[in-house]
């Protein structure tokens, strides 16, 4: 299994402050884990244990960590869902 670029990533101590003040102060749980988990990853635990726990994937983890490397932490404070594209199209026709 590859490493998640989140356990490669060294957070600073300013990161980690904000990190916790934004846990402490979210409301709503969805989003507050995400918080706890940047903490449980920054504190050693495995991503494994991580998403058994919290029952996501790995992949779920590195999503969160890219938008917050692009977008920054009010990235992770919000819910900003990427409608997936159907495999298919509506038949506008009807058929006879």
């Amino acid at each position: 299994m590859k490493s998640s670029p989140i356990v490669c990533y060294t957070f600073k101590e300013d990161e980690i402050k904000a990190l916790e003040e934004y846990r402490d102060q979210q409301e709503d749980f969805r989003l507050k884990r995400r918080f706890i988990i940047f903490l449980l990853v920054i504190d050693g635990v495995l991503i494994d244990t991580i998403c058994k726990t919290f029952k996501i994937s790995p992949k779920t983890i590195d999503n969160w960590f890219k938008q917050y490397s692009f977008k920054g932490i009010d990235a992770l404070n919000t819910f900003s869902y990427v409608k997936k594209k159907h495999f298919y199209k509506k038949n506008k026709s009807k058929i006879s």
